[in-house]
């Protein structure tokens, strides 16, 4: 075979233009297409060296330039410049006079341009705005160049060469960052105030006059409208700026419900007749809400497109406006909250002012007539113990009232104390002497440690009964959270801590104790130590709080020092001398006070504390009243029911049993919810009446311990409360009690409920001997039911099998019931069941199983298993209640109909694998065919050029007729090898925006030989240059150039196709239509099957095989289109390619 460089010809020398344009790229490929000759440079072969030397500089520079030359300084440019300035003039400009091709600039550059010409020296310009016409409107831009003279041959200027960079984004980037720098500066400055925000916003933005010519900020109000707050660039009340916008407006120049009900960044086009032809409206977001604040009207500027910068720059000036609204709302919220809070904190002390004084003027009329009647000698027995029962807690409620009293005059400054010299320690060993006998009663031992003190501190002033709140507070806490051990009072000199010569007056106990995270809140008021163990739970956290105040109006100080489990330690120092007290308050000692005292002395402290000790109690602390030998009245229902009682409080104890045991009832009082609990195991009662606020164990705690024990959580249960509402009454219920009674009640609704309860529970009892009743019957009749019962509960455990069960498994109750009925289950279908039931469970839904039972003679029976959920009066979930039914035979039919369907699908199967072993052969033997195909070709070829000498004109038909053949049998091989690789599904799609017009243009070049050859006439008035369809562009290339064959092959000579292309929001449709022969409707149906031939006789006639439309449908298909086709015989066909956009 003879050498390959043989067979080349001798390449051509390169022209001039040639030359002079190589390696310039794009812009080298165009001036070397340019008609140079049409323009006063003349042809290249012409021009001077200065100017082609300048070109190659020009051409072969990656840094943007232009250059000017000539009378008309002719432009010129390289790739750089025209990717970077020229945009929509590229390629348009080349070889137009500069003067026409920045016409809309030369006022600007036209005389820089003069004044090289004129006197050969350079210019510089930074950062030079133009505005160019590039983009289809006017551009804002910013350009840093020179101008430098070029010289002709003879050293003449005769044009001029631009260097150029352009800093558009860098110029307008750092202006926005500028702006948005000084409206931060500008809202951090304006304070809090709203007001004062928005000033300084539109006085900020007011300077950004080229990004935003105009702003608006608009706020929501409560009825939807919006109202104008702050503007810059227009006046309020200009039409593009009102002062408000109703809702539900729809002609207001601002959509401001669209952005209140689905906030978003959007633009509002069209606005002609404002200041501004396009704006951005941003939402003013909230946070941690989705509904905004109000929203800004950002006015465009007409000369920079809106795009991803400039709309988050929009979004930033947002931002910062919400974020300082938010922050001023946020402020004068909190302003507004701290005004109410100290109205709220004035009022409530003037609230307790008087309403402590309003309570005194009735304790008055409660305590004078029982203390008369007391004193009265014919006062009755009975009476006198239920009139020491009233003035006992009128005297507790004064002390309380009293405690509310000192608070608030203390808040309010009103507190008149009268410090007198006192012997501390004796006053403090007298005060606390008082405790002795309740301390005795309750095996406690008190010592009193308050020897004479050093002569210096013997004497320090006080107020005696500020003193002795102080004492008895501390006393009286001491005495309610020991129960072992004693307490101690100690008065003697304080070490010298830092506090000087002083008093100390120490209460220590050995209690329970005080958990140290408690500590830092023992003198906050109304605080009180969760579940600390103690005599009562009665108290309102005020005591300590109060003793503190009193300490601190003498300037003392008071600690503590506490370890659980060991006990407290109370600290109060004391200074002697008045230096630190004020003058006016000063007295005499015996002074008194001119103002009524709150003091109520040691008497009512100690009764109290004697009140919290355990009276007489039998078993488990359990006092008991008896309704027999109290002249009790018969009850009228119920006679001789057990009710226990929980209270603290013992009077509370005492008054509910006698109430009660009058009525014919036995009463068990105990202490606390955990001695109750201990009581009602040991002794089951009726019903059980308890307070909430209890040591211990407190009344939600006793119930929840009821209800958890099974031998108990039937018990009718009644909760006694202080606190009153609904939504304490609603929590009581919810917790699970049977009702819920707030003190103070009425005697006769107290008795009512008792027996109402009572009457409830024997109700439930009489309720549950009619189930079990019930349920017997229930169980006799599934015992004998044909079919096999059984019965779940809400956890899912089986609590009831029938007979007929028990009898086909061989299993036994014990091992049947709970989940021992899988075990009955057959081992590969147990996971399965056991999964599907506890899923329907879960669900509370119907179900449906199928699963192998195995007999008690071992074999396996196919059962089906189908269950109904349970439910209860009040919709609760209960269980199921299912049956089970042998169906082995009928699953013996169902085995073989499904064998013979398995056949069916055999039988199919094996066929589709012989249709895609077809495939598959002709994909093989295509490629197989290709090769010696391709071989043919290329020798035929060759001989045609000669390789072997001389060809006769007889021989090149004879060699054109070969490779005729041969490109007609590779056309019908790719056929078949592309039907092949569609029909396997090997075709590999690459989906992108492909241009419509360039895809057509394409297919139309290829065609156009046959069209030419036949007669034909081709139209096509073109798409859009935009349109774009999603497709492989290949792919779409070659269903239209089957189209298109297909109308050549089948369009007798003078007909007419004729391409379209229509579109829609969606979808883009390619039609092909042409006025050959038609298709007939028996056929339309099976055209795009493969092999198919509308005509076998003329097809063959025009060499074809069948298989183009079938490739050309299944690739439109592929891309996510569809190909259709309309005809009719004689007058044409229509194909139809639809693709989306």
């Amino acid at each position: 075979m003879a050498n390959r460089s043989t067979l080349a010809s001798p390449r051509p020398e390169p022209t001039a233009a040639e030359r002079l344009f190589a390696g310039g790229g794009e812009m080298g490929a165009l001036m070397r297409a340019h008609d140079w000759a049409a323009t006063p440079l003349g042809p290249p072969e012409t021009w001077p060296q200065s100017l082609a030397t300048a070109v190659r500089i020009l051409l072969t520079s990656r840094f943007a330039m232009w250059m000017g030359w000539g009378p008309d300084l002719t432009f010129l440019y390289n790739d750089a410049y025209g990717r970077m300035t020229l945009g929509a003039k590229h390629p348009w400009a080349l070889g137009r006079p500069s003067r026409e091709v920045w016409a809309e600039i030369w006022a600007d550059i036209g005389p820089r341009i003069q004044s090289v010409l004129d006197t050969g020296r350079a210019t510089w310009d930074e950062q030079l705005l133009l505005y160019l016409e590039r983009s289809g409107y006017s551009e804002e831009t910013y350009h840093t160049f020179s101008y430098s003279p070029l010289a002709d041959d003879a050293g003449a200027v005769a044009g001029h060469l631009c260097v150029v960079t352009e800093v558009t984004e860098r110029v307008i980037g750092e202006r926005r960052l500028d702006t948005l720098r000084r409206l931060s500066s500008a809202l951090a400055a304006a304070g809090h105030e709203e007001a004062d925000v928005l000033a300084a916003a539109s006085a900020s933005l007011a300077d950004a006059g080229r990004d935003l010519p105009f702003t608006l900020a608009y706020l929501f109000d409560d009825d939807g409208g919006a109202r104008l707050v702050a503007a810059s660039g227009l006046a309020v009340g200009h039409p593009a700026a009102p002062a408000r916008i109703p809702a539900g407006d729809a002609h207001a120049v601002w959509p401001a419900d669209a952005m209140r009900t689905a906030p978003a960044t959007r633009v509002v086009d069209d606005l002609a007749a404002l200041p501004a032809a396009r704006a951005a409206l941003v939402p003013l977001a909230r946070q941690g809400e989705e509904s905004p604040a109000g929203f800004v009207v950002a006015a465009l500027s007409p000369h920079r497109v809106f795009d991803e910068a400039y709309a988050g720059f929009v979004e930033l000036v947002a931002g910062q406006l919400a974020a300082s609204l938010a922050n001023a709302r946020a402020y004068e919220a909190e302003r507004r909250r701290a005004a109410a809070l100290a109205e709220l904190d004035r009022a409530k002390t003037a609230f307790f002012s008087n309403v402590s004084h309003e309570f005194r003027t009735p304790l008055t009329l409660m305590l004078g007539p029982a203390e008369d009647a007391l004193a009265d000698p014919t006062t009755v027995p009975e009476n006198r113990v239920r009139l020491e029962l009233v003035h006992r807690n009128a005297l507790r409620l004064l002390r309380l009232v009293n405690s509310l009293l000192d608070f608030s005059r203390i808040e309010a400054g009103r507190i008149e104390a009268v410090y007198e010299p006192t012997d501390v320690a004796v006053l403090t060993a007298e005060l606390a002497s008082a405790f002795r006998s309740a301390c005795e009663r309750a095996g406690l031992a008190l010592t009193v440690d308050a020897p004479p003190l050093p002569a210096g501190l013997s004497t320090v002033y006080l107020d005696h009964d500020m003193w002795e709140k102080v004492v008895l507070n501390l006393l009286s806490n001491a005495f309610k959270h020991t129960f072992a051990g004693g307490i101690t009072v100690r008065v003697r000199p304080a070490d010298d801590g830092g506090f000087g010569d002083a008093v100390e007056v120490t209460v220590e106990d050995t209690g329970v104790g005080i958990a140290p995270d408690e500590l830092p809140r023992i003198f906050d008021r109304f605080h009180r130590v969760a579940n600390a163990r103690s005599r009562t739970h009665e108290g309102t956290g005020i005591g300590l709080a109060l003793v503190q105040e009193l300490v601190q109006r003498h300037g003392g100080t008071i600690d503590v020092a506490s370890t659980p489990g060991v006990g407290t330690r109370f600290t109060v120092r004391l200074r002697p001398g008045t230096a630190h007290l004020p003058a006016e308050r000063l007295g005499p000692a015996g002074a008194r006070r001119a103002h009524a005292s709150t003091a109520t002395g040691a008497a009512p402290f100690v009764q109290e504390a004697l009140r919290w000790l355990p009276q007489t109690t039998g078993e488990h602390g359990v006092v008991s009243v008896s309704s027999t030998g109290n002249g009790a009245r018969p009850a009228v229902a119920h006679p001789g029911a057990r009710v226990l009682l929980a209270d603290d409080n013992a009077d509370m104890r005492e008054y509910v049993a006698r109430l009660l045991a009058a009525q014919g009832w036995d009463v068990d009082g105990v202490a606390d919810g955990q001695a109750a609990l201990d009581a009602a195991r040991a002794r089951r009662p009726d019903l059980v009446l308890s307070d909430v606020m209890m040591p211990r164990l407190d009344g939600f705690g006793l119930l929840r311990a009821l209800r958890d024990d099974p031998a108990l959580r039937d018990l009718p249960v009644i909760l006694l409360s202080a606190r009153a509402g609904e939504e304490a009454r609603v929590e009581g219920v919810q917790s699970g009690a049977d009702d819920y009674l707030v003190k103070p009640f009425a005697a006769q609704e107290l008795v009512a409920r008792v027996g109402a309860h009572l009457s409830l529970a024997r109700l439930r009892r009489e309720a549950e001997t009619t189930l079990r009743e019930s349920e017997a019957r229930f169980r006799n009749m599934a015992d004998h039911a044909p079919v096999m019962l059984w019965v779940t509960e809400a956890d899912g455990g089986c609590s009831f099998l029938n007979h007929a069960w028990y009898a086909f498994t061989g299993q036994t109750a014990e091992t049947g019931l709970g989940f021992g009925w899988l075990e009955a289950v057959h081992p590969d279908d147990r996971e399965r069941s056991s999964d599907v039931f506890l899923d329907a469970n879960a669900r509370h839904a119907p179900f449906r199983l199928e699963y192998r039972l195995r007999r008690t003679d071992g074999e396996y029976r196919r059962m089906v298993d189908a269950a109904a959920p349970r439910f209860g009066d009040a919709g609760e979930f209960l269980g199921y209640i299912g049956s089970v039914v042998d169906v082995e035979e009928r699953a013996r039919l169902l085995d073989a109909e499904r064998a013979a369907r398995h056949e069916a699908e055999t039988a199919r199967a094996e066929a589709e694998a012989a249709n895609r072993a077809k495939s598959e052969f002709l994909a093989v033997m295509s490629h197989e065919l290709r090769t010696p195909l391709n071989a043919i070709g290329g020798y035929a070829e060759l001989l045609e050029m000669g390789i072997r000498g001389p060809v006769t004109d007889e021989q090149r038909d004879d060699l054109a007729r070969i490779q005729k053949s041969q490109q007609h049998l590779l056309g019908l091989i790719n056929d078949v090898l592309n039907y092949a690789r569609v029909e396997t599904g090997n075709v590999r799609y690459s989906i992108d925006a492909v241009p419509v017009d360039e895809s057509i243009a394409t297919a139309e070049a290829l065609v156009a030989p046959q069209v030419r050859a036949r007669g034909l006439t081709l139209e096509y008035a073109g798409c859009d240059r935009a349109l774009t369809v999603r497709a492989d562009a290949e792919k779409l290339r070659q269903v239209l150039l089957n189209l298109l064959t297909n109308a050549v092959k089948f369009t007798a000579p003078g007909g007419r196709i004729t391409i379209g292309c229509e579109t829609d929001a969606a979808r883009v449709r390619i039609t092909v239509a042409d006025t050959g022969i038609g298709v007939s409707p028996d056929k339309l149906t099976s055209i795009f099957e493969p092999f198919v031939q509308v005509n076998p006789r003329l097809t063959r006639t025009q060499d074809g095989v069948g298989l183009g439309l079938a490739i050309s449908r299944d690739l439109a298909r592929g891309m996510g289109g569809d190909l259709t086709v309309a005809s009719q015989v004689g007058v044409g066909s229509t194909f139809t390619l639809t693709l989306s956009r």
